[in-house]
């Protein structure tokens, strides 16, 4: 929340008309949401793009959840049909 805050006053003092900031914060929020690895495999994007998953916030606050959430979890066996 600190982060988004903070992020918020950034924008809001670099721009000086809301269409602007709020453009740029589309932008700058929905891109990292993207590459983040949930929606799609990060193996599937091409390399040139890859890197931008490295840089997201919200991949690594998805892979906290998941290792928090799975890490003492028992391993999940398919049935034997």
């Amino acid at each position: 929340m600190l982060v988004g805050t903070s992020f918020g006053f950034f924008v809001g003092c670099v721009f000086s008309d809301y269409g602007s900031a709020s453009a740029v914060t589309g932008i700058v929020v929905n891109l990292p949401m993207m590459f983040n690895g949930v929606f799609a495999n990060i193996n599937a994007f091409p390399g040139y793009l890859r890197w931008i998953s490295y840089i997201s916030i919200f991949r690594y606050a998805e892979e906290a959840l998941a290792y928090n959430e799975f890490d003492q979890a028992p391993p999940i066996n398919p049935p034997n049909w």
